[in-house]
């Protein structure tokens, strides 16, 4: 998709004034992102910011971006590296998550609404043990993202 069409996105969310997002170009391209989520009260994650890198393909808004957490998060769904796996950008894309403000509120709502049967390195301690593993993931927002 053109670099006007993303450009128009960014205004949006710049514009929509969200409190519990960052999300900055990286460069001209508007093809790179950076930013931050905050952790939603009640969750393991409350008072933690969580930044990512995001990097959208050139046909977006047909084909969902990539998104990689920099800052160490403790969730089944994603990797040690910080690559992020939920259905959002796997199997359920649209473009109307081209809206980033709509795609960043998605992402903050799967933190707390993990899939661990289609997780990674740690889905079975959320299988075998929720309870421990939503401390562990209170602990970890504690160490890394406050």
């Amino acid at each position: 998709m053109s670099k006007k069409f993303i450009s128009k996105r960014y205004e949006e969310f710049l514009e929509e004034k969200h409190e519990e997002f960052i999300l900055t170009p990286k460069d001209e391209s508007l093809l790179f992102f950076t930013g931050c989520i905050k952790g939603v009260k009640g969750t393991p994650y409350e008072n933690g910011v969580f930044h990512f890198e995001m990097e959208l393909p050139t046909v977006f808004p047909f084909k969902p971006p990539t998104f990689k957490f920099t800052t160490p998060i403790y969730h089944p769904n994603i990797r040690s590296s910080g690559n992020l796996s939920c259905n959002i950008l796997v199997y359920e894309w649209s473009p109307v998550y081209a809206k980033f403000g709509v795609l960043l509120f998605a992402i903050q709502s799967f933190l707390d609404d993990p899939d661990p049967e289609e997780g990674f390195e740690l889905k079975n301690h959320w299988i075998d043990n929720l309870e421990d593993a939503r401390k562990t993931a209170r602990i970890w927002t504690y160490l890394y993202a406050t």
